[in-house]
């Protein structure tokens, strides 16, 4: 529990935690004047009478971009327990997944802009309880669907994007998303914690498309797309791996860059097998020292995993694209013709240990 006059959270991921106290698995506000939560992950926290996310008491709390996933309380209870005089704004929220999504009582006030309240096996079984001293005010965006979060068995909220969530909220200071990641991305934020990075795509656009993406470490691949690389429109969407589980082969290292090129037409998922652009997309990866230590940067390539061959394959060696190389501005433009996942590696450098000459 927290006990202090002004407070700003960014970035954080609250899970499996239970409250010793009756409130407040995931953050206890009392007596707070000010507080700002923003990009706050809090996923299957718990306490014994509410508040298993937030619980606010004499407290008054911004929320932004928050996403707020399956909490539980051994009597019923609510996710968001906004009590005792307090107030809570919330913008750009996913809220799903719950007994009762959000209570207020006792003299309190909420406010809540943009909301996903869920569906089906995530919808709340309450979506919100107020008493007859108290006001909750939920705006004109209030979506009711299913979060579509990537792999949520396995810990991991993203969304994918043909989520419902995706470009639905408003505009706010936030910058980044829980990631590190720009935001917003496309028409709009996306609601709760995640900002999915992806590009429309259309054939009838005039000229080439840019799709720019920077990841968390602050490296940036560059796409143009030209409208004659595609037949239909589609989102094209770029998702960092932060560990690949495929086996590299002996002497390749991943050089700092790992991601996922996905596409997505009418809310499907395009087959990474088969889809092929009919003409190259050109990438542009701008890679950093650090991750090409002991890497000469003549044997850098992009490398794409092939699910069916399984093993790691040179994309421009299956494309028929070339490399252009500036080492100057640690730069590699390759050309591309279908989905997969990939990883810039390159070939490490033998590893030479001299000897001292011993004259005798």
């Amino acid at each position: 529990m927290v006990d202090a006059q002004d407070i700003f959270v960014n970035r954080l991921y609250l899970h499996d935690n239970q409250s010793a106290k009756a409130t407040g698995g995931g953050i206890a506000l009392k007596n707070v004047r000010n507080a700002t939560l923003q990009n706050v992950l809090s996923v299957d926290n718990g306490a014994s009478l509410g508040g298993t996310a937030l619980a606010l008491q004499n407290a008054n709390a911004q929320v932004l971009h928050t996403t707020i996933v399956r909490h539980r309380a051994t009597s019923p209870g609510a996710a968001l327990l906004v009590t005792y005089a307090s107030t809570l704004t919330t913008v750009n929220t996913i809220l799903v997944g719950h007994e009762t999504g959000i209570e207020a009582s006792l003299y309190s006030q909420a406010t809540m802009t943009a909301t996903l309240w869920g569906a089906g096996m995530w919808a709340n079984t309450t979506n919100w309880s107020v008493d007859s001293t108290s006001t909750l005010v939920t705006g004109t965006i209030n979506l009711f669907d299913v979060p579509r979060f990537r792999h949520p068995n396995v810990g991991d909220f993203h969304l994918w994007p043909t989520s419902p969530a995706v470009d639905a909220g408003v505009a706010t200071f936030v910058s980044i998303d829980g990631d590190g990641e720009p935001r917003p991305i496309g028409l709009a934020p996306d609601l709760g914690a995640d900002e999915v990075p992806y590009q429309d795509l259309d054939p009838n656009m005039d000229g080439e498309a840019e799709f720019i993406y920077t990841d968390t470490q602050g490296i940036e691949m560059k796409m143009h797309i030209p409208p004659e690389s595609i037949t239909e429109s589609i989102k094209l969407a770029i998702t960092r791996r932060d560990v690949i589980t495929e086996p590299t082969p002996s002497r390749w290292r991943v050089a700092g860059l790992a991601f996922d090129m996905e596409a997505f037409t009418q809310g499907a998922f395009l087959p990474e097998e088969t889809y092929q652009f009919q003409t190259p997309i050109t990438m542009t990866i701008r890679y950093r020292d650090q991750d090409i230590i002991g890497i000469p940067e003549e044997t850098l390539v992009l490398q794409f995993w092939d699910s069916q061959a399984h093993r790691w394959r040179d994309i421009a060696q299956d494309c028929n694209t070339t490399y252009r190389r500036f080492p100057v501005t640690n730069t590699l433009e390759v050309g591309v013709c279908h989905l997969s996942r990939f990883a810039l590696m390159g070939i490490e450098a033998p590893l030479r240990v001299y000897l001292p000459a011993v004259l005798r």
